[in-house]
């Protein structure tokens, strides 16, 4: 209950440390305890796995120690016309895994980030464009680091003054 009132609350704190306290004072039905108890070790094997492991490794071992393509099949076949939505899901897999590959050169913890400010851009964009509809003939404003990587025909920087842009600060070696 506690969690959930942290959640509730916007308390981002550490969701681990949290399971692990609350299966340790047991105040929740048996059968709720065993299914947060599942997660946490699932958690807690990600957690000990990307230590050692790069980002597409990581994202086939996750896939597979949560049995998501298992999920996606059996949800699909409940459905029993969705077929083509599972095809659609696996496609979206292979895509990410595909996206990921492009770090894997890079640490474990410093390729995750990487992915993840890509896809944050990535996602930026889709919105941009989705909001916008048709973008011909407006203007979208937004930060050098929001624009950096995404696709515009004409972009102006306005302030960029030396010393400004970029910071004095970043010049200094």
């Amino acid at each position: 209950k506690a969690i959930i009132e942290k959640v509730r609350r916007g308390d981002r704190g550490d969701i681990v440390a949290s399971l692990d306290l609350a299966i340790e004072n047991k105040t929740m039905p048996p059968r709720q305890l065993s299914a947060v108890s599942d997660f946490y070790e699932i958690l807690t094997d990600i957690r000990k796995t990307a230590e050692d492991k790069k980002l597409p490794a990581l994202i086939k071992y996750i896939i597979k120690k949560t049995k998501y393509e298992d999920y996606l099949k059996e949800f699909s076949l409940a459905k029993q016309s969705d077929y083509e939505n599972f095809e659609d899901r696996m496609e979206n897999l292979k895509e990410l895994l595909t996206v990921a590959s492009k770090f894997e050169s890079l640490s474990s913890k410093e390729g995750a980030e990487k992915f993840l400010e890509e896809v944050t851009l990535l996602q930026q964009n889709d919105r941009i464009k989705s909001s916008s509809g048709d973008a011909t003939g407006k203007i979208t404003l937004m930060t050098v680091h929001a624009s950096k990587g995404l696709e515009f025909p004409v972009i102006f920087i306005v302030g960029m003054e030396e010393g400004l842009f970029p910071h004095s600060r970043t010049i200094i070696n």
